[in-house]
């Protein structure tokens, strides 16, 4: 893969394909295109290539990346009105791999009731059945590597690589951590004391219960494996597949920008003639403000497509500053708008969490904690490197996914249920913008449907309360919301480049989540009091006993939620794949609706969210996009007019002077 070190070299080729974004889908994508030796691909990524970085390779260095310019994007939510306007922090990848690079390397797949709410919604070809072909295409999980015998595997609530829904034949490295501290066990058999089955098949569409995941770690050389190592570097040697790194995309260049409702093109429709991007770090003004840089511009060809992989929060502002969303929002900013698609935005989805942290007994426990001694991590990291085991080699990987039914009585269910009126959360719209409320209603009262997820976590988390005790020994419970009611936005700050968005996730906005969030810590504390864990624990750090006081008020308790819920980094929804008159932006093939040749390939097109972490299904969407090419996804594209594409990728290099302005 020829990896351009400057724009001139790249922006030289027309190509078949252009991908934003290098990242979970966009490399999947790229790569599976480029298997066809006719065609020409190029992707542009914002972030550098960080080729052998032990930040990246070694999974114990998880989190070292967070706050580092050089991987993450370091975004920022808008003060959030019901978390006592806090600004939350959003990390993405910036960097090749995307978020595959920075994230925790968990590895799991929603039910089969998540997958049929998108054909529900809408979109046929995109029920659990149409997924599976390409989850097995993605992984890799050899049984030779999975850990222990079967009897161990049960224990540890483990499933087979076998089962039929699993596959060693994959791109990304699969595998058991060799390390689990000593409260992952007795986390597991506290909450079977609570009646809540360990589940070996959580992988199989039915992920409620208690399971150890396997994680994205190659069992052989105990590194990270993530869509660099999996998709980009096996490919690197293809003369058709081009890459950019370091390159800011401004916008994607449309034919007829002087056209103000975007009727260019065969049906009305816009057409992708190129993408304009700026290369190198970006300069700062006497304020401090970025500076814009030079534009170059590069052309897709006739017949061509432009794969739009930029995440949740860059994709619609790629997509608004092209000319493509509110009509309003767009004049507001300057940009000439070109497609009226209001959607382009809305829906932001994330999955709130709030870490709880316990003090433990023995301060002999063997914990993560350790790791936070310089002696003992250099001899940890040593050990390490000799047999590619211990904590370094791993990540937390203990979970429990959890119906309400679990954590609340039957009335206060109901009174959850009640308070979510579809009409009113969809604007006094109902119908399909209703729809998503009528499912998630649904699912608050399936007692088969996991809401909240309990992960445990082998050491101290709740660093936004304060800092652990110097020699202190620790255990985690972090509690997710997995269908927040709440939904937010993200949209374009600015016409200019490299704006940060304006992203406002609405955390706790609708009550319900608060309510549900407060009942899932309420029974997190009681795992914790029970045994076999409640024996290895001394006291609660943070919530703080009086917090977690069952017979006071719960303001104390959700105060606390408010003061250290955070983002679980798993942003989806604001390019959703629905109707266009239900808000959508993209249609079932993942084409942006008054376009005829951009889609959108990665989790903002996902229009509600899952009961699981994505990495696994945003490998499964690359998959299913890039095998057997981009039209593949559904049936073949009308035929649009072609006339004059050329003089118009023309006219856009003209206009930037090829970048030299």
């Amino acid at each position: 893969m020829p990896h351009h070190s400057n724009p001139e070299s790249f922006t030289q080729l027309t190509y078949d394909y252009i991908v934003i974004g290098g990242g979970s889908t966009g490399l999947v994508v790229a790569a599976r295109l480029a298997e066809d030796p006719s065609v020409q691909v190029g992707i542009i990524e914002a972030g550098p290539y960080h080729k052998d970085d032990p930040r990246v390779t070694i999974p114990g260095y998880f989190g070292k990346t967070l706050g580092d310019p050089s991987f993450d994007w370091m975004f920022e939510s808008t003060p959030q009105t019901h978390l006592d306007n806090r600004i939350l922090p959003l990390a993405r990848g910036r960097t090749l791999g995307g978020t595959s690079t920075i994230n925790s390397m968990t590895w799991a797949r929603a039910s089969k009731a998540d997958y049929a709410a998108l054909v529900e919604l809408g979109n046929k070809g995109w029920s659990w059945e149409d997924w599976l072909p390409y989850f097995l295409r993605s992984e890799s999980m050899p049984e030779a590597y999975v850990k222990g015998s079967r009897e161990e595997k049960e224990d540890l609530a483990a499933y087979d690589a076998n089962e039929g829904v699993h596959s060693s034949e994959g791109r990304v490295k699969l595998g058991y951590v060799p390390w689990f501290g000593d409260t992952h066990r007795p986390f597991f058999r506290a909450l079977e004391g609570l009646g809540v089955p360990s589940n070996p098949s959580s992988g199989s569409g039915a992920n409620t219960g208690n399971f150890t995941l396997v994680t994205s770690i190659d069992p052989k050389s105990a590194t990270r494996s993530n869509a660099t190592s999996a998709y980009y570097e096996p490919s690197s040697q293809s003369s058709n597949l081009h890459l950019i790194t370091g390159a800011h995309v401004t916008r994607i260049l449309l034919d007829g920008p002087e056209r103000s409702e975007g009727n260019v093109g065969g049906k009305g429709e816009a057409r992708a003639v190129g993408v304009e991007f700026e290369f190198g770090d970006a300069k700062k003004g006497e304020e401090g403000e970025r500076k814009e840089g030079k534009k170059w511009v590069v052309g897709v060809k006739r017949d061509g497509e432009v794969v739009l992989s930029g995440g949740s929060y860059m994709s619609p502002v790629i997509l608004e500053q092209s000319g493509i969303g509110s009509p309003s929002l767009l004049k507001s900013l300057g940009i000439t708008p070109l497609v009226d698609l209001p959607g382009v935005g809305e829906n932001l989805q994330d999955h709130p969490l709030v870490p709880m942290s316990y003090e433990l007994k023995d301060s002999k426990t063997i914990t993560g904690d350790l790791l936070r001694d310089p002696a003992f991590a250099a001899k940890e990291l040593e050990y390490y490197q000799k047999t590619r085991k211990g904590q370094y080699a791993s990540i937390h990987s203990a979970f429990s996914l959890l119906p309400l039914q679990h954590l609340m009585r039957p009335p206060q269910i109901s009174a959850v249920a009640r308070s979510i009126d579809p009409v009113k959360l969809s604007g006094g719209k109902g119908g399909g913008k209703g729809k998503r409320y009528e499912i998630q209603r649904r699912w608050i009262e399936d007692p088969h449907h996991a809401n909240i997820e309990l992960m445990h976590v082998p050491e101290y988390c709740t660093f936004g309360a304060g800092p652990p005790k110097k020699d202190g020994r620790y255990v985690s419970i972090l509690v997710v919301l997995m269908h927040a009611l709440s939904k937010g936005s993200v949209h374009a700050s600015s016409s200019k480049s490299r704006s940060k968005p304006i992203i406002n996730p609405a955390f706790l906005s609708h009550p319900s989540d608060l309510t549900m969030l407060t009942h899932g810590l309420r029974f997190a504390h009681r795992v914790a009091q029970s045994s076999p864990l409640g024996d290895l624990i001394s006291t609660p750090s943070h919530p703080t006993s009086q917090e977690l006081d069952p017979h006071s008020s719960s303001k104390g308790l959700e105060g606390y939620i408010k003061k250290l819920v955070e983002s679980g980094h798993h942003p989806i929804g604001s390019c959703s794949m629905l109707p266009r008159k239900d808000g959508g932006v993209v249609d079932e093939r993942l084409k942006v609706y008054g376009t005829c040749n951009i889609r959108v390939v990665d989790a903002s097109i996902l229009p509600i969210h899952f009961s699981a972490h994505p990495q696994a299904t945003l490998y499964a969407l690359g998959e299913k996009v890039g095998q057997g090419g981009i039209r593949g996804v559904a049936e073949e594209d009308d035929e649009v007019q072609k006339e004059g594409l050329e003089e118009k990728i023309d006219e856009h290099r003209q206009g930037s002077a090829c970048g030299r302005m």
